[in-house]
């Protein structure tokens, strides 16, 4: 209930470090709880939901202030709560858009193409999951076109800047 109370705002929260302190106490009690007790599909899923909100909140942090420690915990627990994700799972496309948005926001700090293959591999795999031409997966279409380009200006592959004038053809094409 804690968990759902949190993901959608409803607990009265003065500010961003209130929100993560709070959520930093829900992980640890989601940490215990989750060794005591047999793994099932709806406790994975609050947990999931736990692990992306407590990411979405480093990452707001993040935004206000501008610290790569926010940046790197909220690529960290969204790298956790993908990988913890069925393939079926609704949200997945859009849990992916954000670690794809926050690997490329890395990369802006780190200059290490890792992060930008990585987010080139996590919007493809958003694409793959969405429905065609639906908002998710035009959003992951258009970040794609984003994330080649950033690797191409930093790798000069004309693959890159090929593939993303290419993406962004198919974005128009569909908007």
């Amino acid at each position: 209930v804690k968990t759902m109370a949190l993901a959608t705002e409803t607990l009265p929260i003065t500010s961003i470090d209130e929100e993560i302190a709070q959520w930093e106490v829900l992980l640890d009690e989601w940490n215990q709880y989750m060794r005591q007790v047999e793994p099932s599909k709806q406790l994975d899923q609050a947990y999931q939901v736990a692990l992306h909100g407590i990411g979405s909140a480093y990452f707001r942090r993040y935004e206000e202030r501008k610290q790569v420690a926010d940046l790197s915990k909220a690529v960290e627990l969204w790298q956790a709560a993908v990988k913890l994700a069925p393939l079926d799972e609704p949200d997945l496309p859009e849990r992916l858009n954000f670690l794809a948005y926050a690997l490329h926001e890395y990369y802006e700090y780190t200059k290490k193409l890792a992060y930008l293959d990585q987010a080139v591999q996590a919007l493809e795999q958003s694409m793959r999951l969405s429905i065609q031409k639906s908002s998710e997966w035009c959003n992951s279409l258009n970040n794609l076109g984003n994330v080649l380009r950033t690797r191409y200006t930093h790798s000069e592959n004309i693959e890159d800047q090929d593939r993303a004038i290419q993406v962004y053809g198919q974005l128009l094409e569909h908007t």
